[in-house]
């Protein structure tokens, strides 16, 4: 009947008040810089209509268009040269502007079934740890505030301050995947506490309890596979745009600093050369912490996979029927379907990743303070 159907939809769609709290936070922020992944209305989730992206696309170029204005300020009267760092650097961020904005668009329907599939398992495994979730979120979405905070502080410039919260545009991406990383991970740690305690007990149980019991967490297993396969296309390519942008502009705008300074040039605008020195190191360490946080995470989700077959494992010695069989589809799921996310096949997210890049990003700045040091001998 038309009425079970639509009760039906409601109920796929339908959110925990305590999982609503946990994305709370990144929601919030995302609304603040015109880039919602879903909407959330009588706590049922949903994909945007277009009218939302419409919305979405004007805020967007508002916020271009102010970061535009800001860096072409930017000049340097007696070096023109100089004043192509400025239009590059308005150019390189153009491109994440419109990319961020036609993925959000494209992947709406999966932004959507990762946070289903996430709630899903957890009803299953019984989560608890909500408020650890939220904490983290906050925190998450805090770390954005904070440079903001501290231009006010410390720079007192509005402007700049402006200009950072225009910039959490190109972070909120890196940290939104921390963030779903992160509960992934702590449903498959749930899950692993579940399985070790249904097997204890499953001798307590009927045969069609136990079947139904170990089927359940099948499906969670699944699940949560199958958000870490669609995190795995969500995150791809603002990764691999996280880690090439702050890998690019750090050696742009540190090759800047230098020619300003060995020209003597002690303004850039309407601010001292020293601002700019600051801002840069602090913007710098920001994004190379930020990719070593996600890399930091998939490292974790693979540690908890590798340690569900690890429980699989000694379960099979001591388990029969129904469990042991339970213990073997998992391994079959697992090496049919679990393979390390990568950057568009460029590399692996994993821990080797953060110490390779800081590694790499160390050393081109290394040699650019080399050849600035000759330069200024002579």
């Amino acid at each position: 009947m038309k009425p079970l159907f639509n009760s039906r939809l409601i109920t796929d769609n339908y959110l925990d008040p305590s999982f609503q709290n946990v994305l709370f936070p990144y929601r919030f922020l995302q609304h603040l810089l015109f880039l919602s992944r879903f909407s959330i209305k009588y706590n049922c989730i949903r994909y945007h209509v277009n009218a939302y992206y419409l919305f979405s696309f004007f805020g967007s170029l508002c916020l271009f268009l102010y970061m535009y204005l800001t860096i072409t300020t930017l000049s340097v009267d007696r070096t023109p040269s100089l004043n192509f760092f400025p239009w590059l650097n308005a150019l390189v961020l153009f491109f994440p502007f419109f990319l961020f904005y036609c993925i959000n668009i494209i992947h709406k329907k999966e932004h959507v079934d990762i946070i289903l599939k996430i709630q899903k398992s957890f009803r299953i495994v019984t989560f608890k740890d909500y408020k650890i979730c939220v904490m983290w979120n906050c925190f998450g979405v805090f770390s954005h505030f904070f440079w903001i905070i501290l231009s006010l502080m410390l720079l007192q410039e509005v402007r700049i301050a402006l200009t950072f919260y225009v910039m959490i545009f190109l972070d909120v991406n890196t940290t939104y995947g921390i963030s779903l990383i992160f509960l992934i991970r702590n449903g498959m740690v749930a899950w692993i506490s579940e399985v070790e305690y249904q097997c204890g007990i499953c001798l307590e149980l009927e045969e069609g309890q136990r079947c139904e019991v170990f089927k359940r967490l099948f499906v969670a297993y699944q699940d949560l596979m199958q958000a870490y396969a669609i995190y795995k296309k969500l995150f791809k390519i603002p990764i691999l745009f996280q880690a090439i942008y702050t890998f690019l502009l750090s050696l742009l705008y540190i090759q800047m600093i230098i020619e300003l300074i060995q020209l003597k040039v002690t303004h850039l605008g309407q601010f001292d050369l020293d601002v700019y020195k600051i801002i840069t190191i602090v913007w710098l360490l920001k994004n190379i912490s930020y990719v070593m946080l996600f890399s930091r995470g998939c490292e974790k989700f693979y540690i908890s996979v590798t340690d569900a077959n690890v429980a699989c494992f000694k379960l099979l010695k001591h388990v029969q029927n129904i469990a042991k069989q339970f213990c073997k589809n998992i391994l079959r799921c697992h090496r049919a379907t679990f393979h390390k996310m990568t950057a568009c096949k460029i590399f692996t997210v994993d821990a080797d990743l953060a110490h390779g890049y800081t590694s790499v990003q160390v050393e081109y700045v290394i040699v650019l303070l080399q050849f600035a040091l000759t330069r200024f001998n002579y």
